[in-house]
């Protein structure tokens, strides 16, 4: 009977351990008027979209802007490497990359650029390069933009992509009921099968996918490690920079300190 009592507790120590809860302080709340806000540098510059101008503000609160009517509408902004900031606009398959000044630095206009690309989704990997996902082929793709070459691909995705977002290493796909991870060499790592969850971002090279009224935390190897209980359901921008939580919505950006 000791013998069962000790694997029992043994067991439940492993199981508890697998998944640590963690917990969320708030510390602040900030008015910021956008139509879309973007995210923070790792330098605590902020970024949004009003009228389809992007905007940074510093932490000095200086501001600067970039916009050019005739791409169309953003489609997405990569802040990942605040020199090279890699803006999308989809309608007109085109990438601008910005320096850390909002000033253009290249213009990549894919309608332009042999073979031809269509260019679903769009984000920043490691040096010059960027991570696309072409929608006719349904493959993803790393493209150095400085030389023009493309430098690995993954096979063809049976799934329909929903958002893409990646980190210097590696690329996150989300699906309807799941989350795709390829590293730079164009490899399959795995996947999360996540049904009816919210939203998902990068943390600290972690996954955290946000369902029900959990934040759980994935480790490299895609194991469960963490979770965070929340009260928030509807915002309009989930997002980590630094060590901090960010939650947009109606124009109130409020900052959370993670205790893991």
């Amino acid at each position: 009977m000791k013998h069962y009592i000790l694997v029992l507790h043994l067991l439940c120590t492993v199981i508890l351990g697998s998944a640590q809860t963690s917990s969320l302080k708030k510390v602040n709340s900030t008015e910021i008027e956008a139509d879309q806000f973007i995210g923070i540098d790792k330098f605590n510059n902020s970024y949004y979209i009003n009228q389809n101008t992007i905007f940074k503000k510093t932490a000095s609160n200086e501001t600067m802007a970039f916009q050019d009517v005739l791409l169309g509408d953003v489609e997405k902004v990569d802040i990942l490497n605040p020199n090279k900031i890699s803006v999308f606009y989809k309608m007109a398959n085109t990438v601008v990359v910005l320096d850390n000044r909002m000033t253009e630095i290249l213009r990549l206009d894919f309608n332009n650029i042999s073979p031809y690309r269509n260019i679903g989704f769009l984000g920043t990997s490691k040096d010059q390069s960027l991570w696309i996902y072409n929608m006719d082929s349904n493959l993803l793709e790393l493209y150095d933009y400085r030389q023009k070459k493309l430098l690995f691909q993954t096979l063809p995705i049976d799934d329909e992509i929903i958002e893409l977002k990646s980190n210097f290493n590696l690329c996150y796909l989300r699906t309807s009921s799941k989350i795709l991870v390829y590293n730079i060499y164009g490899s399959f790592i795995g996947d999360v099968a996540v049904k009816d969850f919210k939203s998902y971002d990068l943390y600290k090279n972690r996954l955290v996918i946000h369902q029900g009224n959990r934040l759980n935390f994935y480790n490299q190897n895609l194991e469960l490690k963490e979770s965070i209980e929340i009260n928030f359901k509807d915002y309009e921008n989930l997002l980590f920079a630094g060590e901090n939580l960010y939650i947009y919505n109606d124009n109130k950006l409020t900052t959370y300190a993670i205790n893991m």
